[in-house]
This record gives C-alpha cells, structure tokens and sequence, in this order.
C-alpha cells in the first residue's frame, strides 16, 4: 500500500492515507464540477449588453470593482477585461459574497448587486423578458449587474473545456464508472456541455449544500461509491461527504484541504491513472497475502514431512518471503503515468 502511495506522489497524485487508494477500487460514479475541473475555470467576456442607461466601460467599471474581491472565475474574467481596457476600479465597502449566487458591496455611497437573475429577484430587482432572454442562451455564461432600483445590464462569458477532459471521461467510461456533472451554472450551459463530453448525466443550478444532497443521492443508488472530483469553495462540502473526495491542485485550499486525494499538477487525466493506480496497488496487495498463505503452509507440510529442514522454511518463509513480498510492491513505486 506504501509503494502505492508512493507511486502516485511520483506521478503527481498525492493521496492522504491507504484507505482512501483502497476506497477508489469501489468507486463506480464519479461526480464532477464543471467550472475549473471540466472546463478550464478562465471565464472570457465575450459581451456586455447595456439594459438601462449606462454604457458599456461603465457597466464593466462598476462591476470589475466589485469582482476585484472574489476568486470566481466569473469575476476573474470581469476584472481581466477591465484591465485589458484600461479601466481603472474603484473602492467597493461591504463587500459581501454569497456562494453560488453572487456578490455586493457599495461604491461610491450606492449600492450594486452582481450575480445571477435568482439572486437579483431575492432583492427585489425586476427582471425584463430580455434578461431571461440572454440567461436562457446555451453554450454561455450570463451575470447581471444591479442597483438598488433596476438591472443596468448584462455580461456575457464563454468557457471552454479543457482539453485533457474529453480524454479522461473516454477513458473513465471505458473503466465502467459512470460519470455525472454537478454544477452552478445554467441547464442550458450544464446541457451544451454534457453532451460535448457525453455525459451519463448532469445537475446544474445547484448551491454548496445542494450539491452535497446530489452526492448524498447518488450514494445512495450507488452503494455509497462515489466519488466526487472539484476545485473551488463551493465544492469544498461535497469533497468532504462523498466516499472519495479529489481537489485539483490549482484549486482553492479549501477544496484541497477537503479532499481525501489532490491532483498536485491539475491534470484531469491523472484521475484516470488514480483508478489503475489503485486496481493495480490493491491486486498487489492480494496477490502478496496469498503467496505468503500459500508458501508458508506449504514449507509448513515439507517440514512436517521432513523433506527440508527447518531452518530453510524459516529461511525463506522469513527473509525470502518478505523481500519477494517488498519487490513485488516496488513495482508500483518504480511505475510512471
């Protein structure tokens, strides 16, 4: 089990304990994050749609200075692009983010919302059809801006999927694990990506505790074998309830901290390697208690029998045995992805 684990450090998969490699050789759903695990997490603003009377740098100012307070990749995206323009934030006070919804603060003595239209409507901010009409395009990403009065306008983001996950959900399905999206965003976005990917199945719109519900759910009808692969805050929970929880390395440290195994490198293909690392480690394993069973009964009987001397079954059920036993474990040590 040591030389697994020693294996998988080698090879970028840093794995918190034993159990957790044995755990693995269980699992047969693997649930993952789309934003930052699927896709690659750098958010592009593509367009941003006035719907009040602010222009467009305005609408990107005030929103960037909110954004600059948060690690999302949505307002990653905003600050990135407010610097290519050479828009100079301000100063936002009570700054305040609400995971999976959005955030707020105050600039300039008023008050802004920016997030997604279910968190603009819990503050009372009427939404007009042609907002819905921009939420409810597929293949994007929308976040909308807001005071205190009305919705001012628009952003419109892409996200492309990273290139090793087309690789790494072919081969976890050709495993026979079954592979399931649990997500924040949109359906229409969740569903243009699922079926890129050729997804089992996808659940989207979902806040932290929800996401651990789905988990909760998916054990269930499972057997309690999932596992559950994530980098940001909002995956943190469920990293910590499924069966086996796996933190991209670039992830935040609460995810990191909350996973029982890390990609150190974010590597998304190394899970793969994860799953045969550990069918490889665990037939190791077998196959060293049964050739120990089998040798030391049978030097047992040529002793009894008298057909060697005692001191060569201790020999070699002693010393040989255990060096067999140790060489045989190197393997996984010495192996590479």
């Amino acid at each position: 089990m040591v030389s697994g684990l020693i294996g998988g450090a080698r090879n970028g998969v840093l794995i918190k304990g034993g159990r957790h490699l044995e755990h693995v050789t269980k699992v047969n759903v693997v649930a993952l994050d789309k934003t930052g695990t699927l896709t690659r997490g750098r958010l592009v603003l593509s367009k941003v749609v006035p719907l009040n009377k602010l222009p467009s740098s305005e609408l990107l100012k005030i929103a960037g200075s909110l954004s600059q307070y948060s690690n999302h990749p949505v307002d990653g995206a905003i600050v990135e692009e407010a610097k290519r323009r050479n828009i100079k934030l301000l100063e936002a006070d009570a700054f305040k983010l609400i995971p999976g919804k959005g955030i707020e603060g105050v600039i300039k003595g008023r008050r802004y919302l920016f997030g997604n239209l279910k968190f603009l409507t819990e503050h009372g901010i009427k939404v007009p059809s042609q907002a819905h009409k921009l939420q409810k395009e597929k293949s994007i990403v929308s976040a909308f801006l807001a005071d205190d009065k009305s919705l001012l306008g628009a952003f419109i983001l892409e996200d492309d999927i990273r290139s090793d996950a087309i690789h790494t959900i072919r081969e976890l399905k050709k495993r026979g694990l079954r592979v399931v999206m649990l997500t924040g965003d949109r359906s229409e976005v969740a569903e243009v990506v699922a079926k890129k990917l050729d997804l089992d199945e996808y659940y989207a719109e979902l806040l932290p505790d929800e996401k651990v519900q789905v988990v909760e759910n998916l054990m269930q009808k499972h057997k309690r074998h999932v596992a559950m692969v994530g980098d940001g805050i909002n995956d943190a929970p469920a990293l910590a309830r499924a069966c086996v929880g796996v933190a991209i390395g670039a992830g935040t440290e609460v995810a990191i901290e909350s996973g029982d195994i890390v990609l150190i490198d974010s590597n998304l293909s190394k899970l793969v390697y994860l799953f045969d690392l550990s069918k490889k480690t665990m037939n190791i394993v077998m196959q060293n208690v049964f050739a120990s069973i089998a040798i030391k009964v049978t030097l047992a009987l040529l002793t009894v029998l008298g057909l060697i001397d005692l001191w060569v079954a201790v020999l070699v059920g002693d010393m040989g045995l255990s060096l067999a036993v140790i060489a045989n474990a190197l393997k996984l040590a010495n192996s590479y992805a």
